[in-house]
C-alpha cells in the first residue's frame, strides 16, 4: 500500500484513500495557489514598488538635470559678465592712461605758462626803470620847455 503522504493515483487504492488524497492534494493545491497568488500579490506590489521608486528615482535624476543645466546657465551668464567687466577694466585703463597723460601735459603746461609769467614780471621790473626814467625826462624837458617859454 501507499503511503498517505504520496500523491499518486494508483487504481489499487481504496477510494477512501484516493478521497482523503484528493481532499488533500485539493488543499495543498489550494495552500499552493494561495501562496502563488500572494506571491504573485507580492510580485506585483513589489513590481509595483519598484516602478514606484524606479519613477522617483527617475523624477529625482530629472531634477538633479534640471538643477544641473540651470547652474551651468548660470555659470555661462557669469562668464558673460565677466568678460564684460574685463572688456571695462580695460577701457577704462585707457581711459585712465588718457587722464594721466592729459593731466602730465597740463602740469607741464602749467610751469612753462609760470616761466612765462615769473619772465614777463621780470621785463616788466626791468622796464619800470626806463618807463620811470623817461617819464621823468618828459617832465624835465617839459618843464624846460615851458620855463623858456
Amino acid at each position: 500500500s501507499i503511503p498517505s503522504g504520496t500523491h499518486g493515483s494508483s487504481t489499487s487504492q481504496p477510494v477512501e484513500n484516493r478521497a482523503e488524497n484528493h481532499a488533500m492534494d485539493s488543499a495543498a493545491s489550494t495552500a499552493l495557489g494561495l501562496r502563488e497568488r500572494r506571491r504573485a500579490a507580492g510580485n506585483m506590489m513589489s513590481q509595483q514598488l519598484i516602478e514606484e521608486e524606479d519613477s522617483r528615482l527617475a523624477q529625482h535624476a530629472q531634477n538633479r538635470m534640471n538643477t544641473a543645466h540651470s547652474v551651468e546657465r548660470e555659470i555661462a551668464k557669469l562668464g558673460d559678465v565677466f568678460a564684460r567687466f574685463g572688456e571695462l577694466l580695460l577701457d577704462q585703463g585707457e581711459t585712465l592712461r588718457i587722464i594721466d597723460k592729459n593731466t602730465e601735459d597740463a602740469y607741464d603746461q602749467v610751469e612753462e605758462g609760470q616761466m612765462h609769467v615769473q619772465k614777463t614780471r621780470s621785463i616788466v621790473q626791468g622796464n619800470r626803470g626806463v618807463i620811470f626814467k623817461t617819464f621823468a625826462a618828459i617832465i624835465f624837458f617839459g618843464g624846460l620847455f615851458l620855463y623858456f617859454t
